[in-house]
Parts: C-alpha cells; structure tokens; sequence
C-alpha cells in the first residue's frame, strides 16, 4: 500500500515495527515520536534498522532530537543507508504536518 508519511507505532519499538507491516507498506517518509526525555528507549535501532534495509531515499522524521535518535543523523549512516534524518531546531517543540487536498502529506516542518 503506498504512504505518504507513517508514524511508527509504539515510538519506533521492535516489537511493533515488524517485518510483516513494513512488507505491506511503500513509505519513504517516516515519522518518530518519542518523548525526548532522559530514560528515553526509542526508537528501537532494530527497528530502524529494518526501514533502513527495505527502503532507499527515504527521510526519518524525529520530533526530538536525544542520544538514541542522534545516532540516525550521523553523516556514516545517512550516506550508507541512502537516507536523510530531520530534528527540529533546539527551540521548537516538536514539528508540524502540512495536508494538502486528497489528504496527502506535503510539508513535514519544525514547529516554532
């Protein structure tokens, strides 16, 4: 099924972002929720890791920018795995979906 933007279910756990449901979905877009606090577990980098293996070109949406999610911004890893991480400025507080007609998704920006 082709998607415009999915929000990875669960913040990014391995348990939720199976093989099964990333078979089923055509997504370049990916969008990361997480909490951005200290005890922060997510996204599960098993779990990335099995976008980053299925898809080329795509973008990883963070709401928050924290040590785990970090990793993925990496100038090695978005060179090996072809893809692109975007964080929100340090002053903003997370970011912002503009929908176009049809509902589809064409602006993923920081949020002021």
């Amino acid at each position: 099924m082709p998607v415009d933007l999915c929000k990875l279910p669960h913040h990014g756990s391995a348990g939720n972002v199976s093989p099964t449901l990333l078979a089923a979905l055509d997504c370049r877009q990916w969008l990361v929720s997480t909490n951005g606090g200290p005890r922060g577990r997510y996204p599960s980098p098993v779990a990335v890791a099995r976008i980053l293996a299925r898809e080329d070109r795509l973008t990883l949406w963070f709401n928050h920018r924290t040590p785990i999610t970090d990793r993925f911004g990496r100038p090695s890893v978005q060179l090996a795995w072809t893809a692109k991480a975007v964080y929100p400025p340090p002053e903003a507080n997370g970011i912002a979906l503009e929908v176009g007609p049809g509902g589809r998704v064409q602006r993923v920006s920081p949020e002021p």
